[in-house]
């Protein structure tokens, strides 16, 4: 993925922004990889710490790429989660 340009860094920035901004292609190409990764069981805390976002944009990037997401919380190991 190339490099990102800070908000800082673009001509007429009002305010700098603690992330840098992701726009277009690249948005969605960063948005998929994280879709990716979310579906090979990666949580949105991971994927945040990773790649030093907040914990709100990448949930959004997510939604954007339709991700189905998981419910949350972890499962105690061998408990049925099917219905009585």
């Amino acid at each position: 993925m190339p490099p990102l340009e800070s908000a800082a860094d673009s001509p007429g920035s009002r305010s700098p922004h603690r992330y840098p901004v992701i726009k277009g292609v690249v948005r969605q190409l960063f948005a998929a990889e994280l879709r990716n990764q979310y579906e090979a069981g990666a949580s949105i805390f991971e994927l945040s710490q990773e790649y030093k976002r907040a914990e709100s944009s990448v949930y959004r990037l997510l939604r954007e790429a339709g991700t189905t997401f998981r419910s949350r919380g972890k499962r105690p190991s061998g408990v049925d989660p099917s219905p009585l």
